[in-house]
């Protein structure tokens, strides 16, 4: 039998230091890079609006996972070298003759004669695909991989409607899920008497959806051409109704797996999914390593009561030892988790880290929409920083539940962990969105697949970390919490802004108090100075927003720390995440902020 992981790897006293994030690698993608409009169009060798020939799908010679070449008409070049009338773009993954697939987090599956705005890279004279926009309604709106129409730019990040309005350009499917509702402020401040801040309220009605023309605009502008909005640049022929008769035939080394655009998956509505624990087989060659991954299992595995959990892995049957110095095999039927070196990688039967740009990925493979198999790999170029291994891996093992990229909300499974801060005292870094998303996957097997497949966990969980989203409910950045001034006036009163409270689990929580402290070092504990404390009688989802903090004149000038604690009367699965410190963003290394109180 495979032991199940210790379901509180973020228990009352464990404490992690604060570590900064190894910077994300120089080829950079997906959970590697930032998803802001500017450095994506930077790190693009070719941007192109563009038709879809074919695509041909083969398992390339010595791997064992498959690839798809795209060969796309190429209507109008934005960015890279233009004459070509055809341009052939690599991307990982693909689906089987039987209707199974194969891929990652980044795989797109595109159809034959739909339109495209592509960016892609070039790795050793190869074009590799890193994101797609999907042309819809003859250019009159262009929606993201997920089907979601863009409305707009919010800090260099576009914006994207609440829920999906076209298909989903994937081969997983993650099942729909209803947004937790946003808590009401906090109740009137007990100490001091504080001005409270609501945050902003979402927009109400559909805003009106960009077109192509207008996201090539953008993009130009990002990448610092000189265009009007009439003249979104030069063009080639108007996009074909449908693609040409002889496109090129992609250069190939591999054996083809089906016949060039045919073939779909079996689908069913709600999405992908899981229907017992995953046990994985692992390469660590670190024990640091491996105590990193237990944690990371045990944060998933926190939200069922089956007795192996989610997550296990594999044992010995010599000695009941955990297998953790075995290397994977692609595609052999088993799941595996590991740091791998590119050249390993190969030897298995994966990409590089060179194709696919990351600092971790997850190979899923599927069959009538049930995961088969996934293989978790970690980059070594972090794997010595535990912040980001955490990270990484916890947010590589959302995706091997079914779980896609999440930019509209507060979550792990945002694009670009590297951005999020090191938790200050908790082991786990999934966020409440991430658990709410698989909890719906999991009652979806239980009404549709088999009943009581899975014993969904009730629990409280209160947590904080001095990040928010910018702009919740839609597409925008990940935040640093901060303060309006670093320098306070005795007897003033300071706006602490993008504040971020959440109850990570499915049973709300009782009289719950959010403490502000100033400290003279950067252990925020209840016996430093108190300057505000927040209430709610009851709190079920999260809350973000804007506090304004009374700074008492009895406080003694100097330097301070400052950090906030959130705590409730209700039993709570795990305290270690109820404390965060102000810290700076990931290009100061979270640089530790101290306050002047003057």
């Amino acid at each position: 039998m495979n032991p199940s992981d210790n379901a509180d790897g973020g228990a009352t006293g464990d404490r992690v230091d604060l570590i900064a994030d190894a910077p994300p690698p120089r080829s950079e993608t997906s959970d590697a890079r930032p998803p802001a409009l500017a450095d994506q169009v930077r790190s693009s060798d070719l941007i192109a609006e563009v038709t879809l020939a074919q695509g041909v799908t083969y398992t390339p010679a010595g791997l064992g996972v498959l690839r798809t070449s795209y060969v796309f008409q190429v209507d109008r070049v934005v960015r890279g070298r233009e004459g070509d009338a055809h341009v052939t773009v690599n991307d990982t993954g693909g689906a089987y003759a039987d209707g199974s697939t194969v891929s990652t987090e980044n795989s797109f599956r595109l159809s034959p004669g739909h339109r495209y705005l592509i960016f892609a890279d070039r790795v050793d004279g190869e074009l590799w695909l890193r994101h797609v926009l999907q042309v819809r309604e003859g250019g009159a709106v262009v929606a993201d991989a997920s089907g979601r129409a863009l409305t707009g730019f919010h800090e260099g990040v576009a914006t994207v409607e609440p829920e999906a309005t076209y298909e989903a350009a994937r081969y997983i499917r993650q099942v729909t899920t209803s947004p937790a509702p946003m808590e009401r402020g906090p109740d009137e401040a007990s100490v001091p008497q504080a001005e409270v801040r609501p945050p902003a309220a979402a927009e109400s009605g559909r805003v009106a959806a960009l077109s192509l023309d207008a996201v090539i605009e953008s993009v130009r502008e990002a990448q610092g051409a000189t265009t009007s909005s009439g003249n979104p640049g030069p063009t080639r022929a108007a996009p074909s109704e449908s693609p040409p008769a002889t496109p090129p035939a992609p250069n190939i080394e591999g054996r083809s797996q089906e016949t060039p655009g045919a073939g779909t998956a079996e689908g069913i509505l709600s999405g992908n999914y899981v229907t017992a624990f995953q046990s994985h087989f692992h390469y660590m060659p670190d024990n640091d390593n491996w105590a990193w991954t237990s944690h990371c299992r045990s944060s998933w595995n926190a939200l069922v009561g089956n007795n192996l959990g989610l997550f296990a892995y594999k044992v010995r049957t010599s000695d009941n030892q955990p297998i953790r110095d075995r290397l994977p095999v692609a595609n052999n039927g088993q799941n595996n988790v590991g740091v791998l070196t590119s050249a390993q990688m190969t030897t298995a039967g994966f990409d590089t880290w060179e194709t696919l740009g990351a600092n971790g990925v997850c190979y899923t493979w599927t069959g009538g929409n049930r995961i088969t198999e996934t293989d978790i790999l970690i980059n070594p170029a972090i794997a010595g920083n535990e912040a980001q291994f955490r990270k990484s891996l916890t947010h590589e093992l959302g995706h091997a539940l079914t779980l896609q990229h999440e930019q509209r909300r507060m979550a792990l499974l945002y694009p670009g962990t590297y951005q999020q801060p090191p938790n200050y005292g908790s082991l786990w870094y999934s966020r409440q969105d991430d658990h709410n998303a698989v909890r719906s996957m999991l009652a979806w097997v239980n009404a549709n697949v088999a009943a009581g497949t899975w014993a969904v966990t009730q629990f409280t969980d209160m947590a904080t970390w001095s990040q928010a989203h910018s702009n919740p409910g839609t597409t925008g950045n990940l935040v640093m919490t901060r303060i309006a001034s670093e320098t306070i006036q005795r007897g003033s009163s300071v706006a602490i802004q993008f504040v971020h409270v959440e109850n990570r689990g499915n049973v709300p929580a009782q009289n719950v108090r959010l403490s502000f402290y100033l400290s003279t070092n950067d252990v925020i504990s209840a016996t430093d100075r108190e300057i505000g404390t927040f209430t709610w009688t009851t709190f079920s989802t999260w809350w973000s927003g804007s506090l304004t903090l009374a700074v008492p004149s009895s406080v003694p000038p100097g330097q301070y720390f400052l950090g906030w604690i959130v705590s409730t009367d209700s039993p709570e699965l795990s305290s270690s995440n109820n404390t965060a410190l102000l810290l700076r963003d990931y290009t100061t290394g979270f640089a530790r902020v101290q306050v002047s109180v003057v």
